[in-house]
C-alpha cells in the first residue's frame, strides 16, 4: 500500500513541474510573439509572468532584458541581462546581449568584458566569432 501511494505521490509531482514548465515557456513563447509583432509593453508581462512562474528561467530574463533594451530603459535591461547571466553563465547570446547595450551605452570597458565573456563561453558559436571582431573595433576605436 505504501508503494503504490509513494508511486502516485512521484506520478502526481512529475505532473506538476511538468505542467508549471509548460506555463512558463508557453509565456515567454507568447512574449517573443509579441515582440515580433511591435507590442512591447505587452510582451513584458508574459516575460515578467513567466518569470513568476519559474524564477530560474534565465531565457525569460533574457527577453525582458531585451524588451527593456527595445523601450530604452536600459537600466532595467542591464538588471535582467546580469539575471540571466547569473542563472546561465555559459550562454554566449547573453553576454553579447550585454556587451551591445554597453557600447550603446557608450562604456566600451564593460562592453569589452562582456565581448571576453562571450568568446570564453562559445568562441566559435556565431556570437563568439562576432564578440572577437566588435571587441578588435572597439579596441581600432580608442
Amino acid at each position: 500500500m505504501k508503494r503504490i501511494f509513494l508511486h502516485n505521490l512521484i506520478i502526481l509531482f512529475t505532473c506538476i513541474c511538468l505542467t508549471l514548465s509548460a506555463d512558463y515557456t508557453g509565456s515567454i513563447e507568447k512574449g517573443t510573439l509579441l515582440l515580433k509583432q511591435g507590442k512591447i509593453q505587452k510582451s513584458i508581462e508574459f516575460f515578467k509572468s513567466a518569470i513568476e512562474e519559474n524564477p530560474s528561467s534565465s531565457e525569460a530574463y533574457y527577453y525582458l532584458g531585451y524588451a527593456y533594451f527595445l523601450l530604452g530603459k536600459k537600466e532595467e535591461s542591464i538588471k535582467n541581462y546580469q539575471k540571466a547571466i547569473e542563472l546561465n553563465p555559459k550562454n554566449p547570446d547573453y553576454h553579447y546581449a550585454l556587451a551591445s547595450l554597453f557600447i550603446s551605452m557608450g562604456d566600451s570597458e564593460n562592453a569589452i568584458k562582456q565581448l571576453d565573456e562571450t568568446i570564453k563561453a562559445s568562441p566559435e558559436s556565431l556570437a563568439g566569432r562576432m564578440a572577437r571582431k566588435l571587441k578588435e573595433e572597439i579596441k581600432k576605436a580608442l
